[in-house]
């Protein structure tokens, strides 16, 4: 899936920072991303590509210092940042379709009995566990919140034996 508008701006900004002149960033692209323009970046070579940028001197004043260089190194160790936004989205959803009565789970309990107590935080998940957690938050959600099919089934008497 291609990067977004705004990553693509983060791209040019970058290059436009470190005075790259448009040899240089093509040839940074390629070898970095194996693509011929940042138009064609994947999110993971967009990441690739401004965690280069960094290690050149560039500071994204949005995220901070080495922002992108620790999600590369963090990559494949811990929950990527797509699935941390996921988590707390679907949290949310969970919070929001919860009813007065329903029995709340807070996030820092679910990450802990997901990861066997390792830890409270989603950003400290390992990518199965991070998947884990959403399938169950959708679950959750799902049991919340029935669809008028199931509530309809459940209402009819049971079927003889």
């Amino acid at each position: 899936m291609p990067i977004t508008t705004e990553q693509i701006r983060m791209v040019k900004m970058a290059q436009r920072s470190l005075k790259m002149d448009d040899a240089s960033y093509r040839t940074m692209l390629r070898n970095v991303a194996s693509v011929k323009s940042c138009k064609s970046l994947s999110q993971r070579d967009f990441e690739d590509v401004m965690a280069f940028f960094e290690s050149m001197g560039y500071v994204d004043n949005r995220n901070g210092k080495e922002h992108w260089s620790n999600i590369v190194a963090r990559r494949g160790s811990f929950a990527s940042s797509r699935q941390i936004h996921m988590i707390r989205e679907l949290y949310s959803d969970y919070e929001s379709s919860r009813g007065q009565y329903d029995t709340h789970y807070e996030l820092g309990g679910l990450v802990a009995n997901t990861c066997k107590d390792r830890t409270r935080d989603p950003e400290r998940l390992r990518p199965y566990e991070a998947h884990k957690l959403i399938e169950q938050l959708k679950s959750m959600i799902s049991r919340l919140s029935p669809t008028s099919e199931s509530a309809a089934s459940s209402s009819t008497e049971p079927t003889p034996f």
